[in-house]
């Protein structure tokens, strides 16, 4: 049992010092995650579509696009000696803007009001998505 302890505290120790080496952006990220998460298992519930498979494919998404940072983040040290830009910001500032619109999103299903000045940050984000189809 003890052992077990040691590995969870080595394992905990591990994570609280990658996290605080994260910026703050990946911070940012991160938590958009959670609470999208957090709104998009509320509309399954409130529409009665709860679905391991989708929960599966918005994990999925989710961890992909955790691991494209992580790749910004390999590759950081060696581009920025080419250009002048932190890929790791930049990677999760990319990542940052489907995670708002979905919270959006979800936020209007389940009929929250939506802050006045995100309104406008909705309608643009979802018009740069319709450029792209």
């Amino acid at each position: 049992m003890e052992n077990l302890q040691n590995w969870i505290r080595g394992i905990a120790t591990v994570l609280l010092g990658v996290w605080a080496a994260l910026p703050e952006l990946t911070h940012l990220l991160v938590w958009l995650m959670v609470a999208d998460v957090v709104l998009g298992l509320a509309v399954a519930v409130k529409q009665r579509n709860l679905s391991a498979a989708a929960a599966w494919t918005g994990a999925t998404k989710k961890l992909g696009s955790l691991l494209m940072v992580a790749v910004a983040a390999l590759l950081n040290s060696h581009i920025q000696a080419i250009i002048q830009i932190n890929l790791v910001q930049a990677a999760s500032a990319f990542y940052i803007v489907p995670e708002l619109t979905s919270i959006m999103r979800n936020a209007a299903i389940l009929e929250i009001p939506i802050f006045t000045q995100f309104q406008p940050i909705l309608r643009y984000f979802q018009s740069v998505d319709a450029d792209k189809k």
